[in-house]
């Protein structure tokens, strides 16, 4: 089995929005990075509305 670390970093990614509020100190995102947190976590974390 081969790994796919480019999965696994936009995985953490999208974890790190899930988490991330106006007041972080420990992680910075600048305003691409957040915007992309955002987009992967909804593509990998949340189901089409019905």
């Amino acid at each position: 089995m081969e790994i796919d670390r480019d999965k696994i970093d936009e995985a953490v990614l999208a974890l790190l929005w899930l988490t991330l509020h106006d007041e972080a100190k420990s992680v910075i995102l600048t305003d691409e990075g957040l915007r992309r947190a955002e987009e992967l976590f909804r593509a990998l974390f949340t189901r089409p509305r019905s």
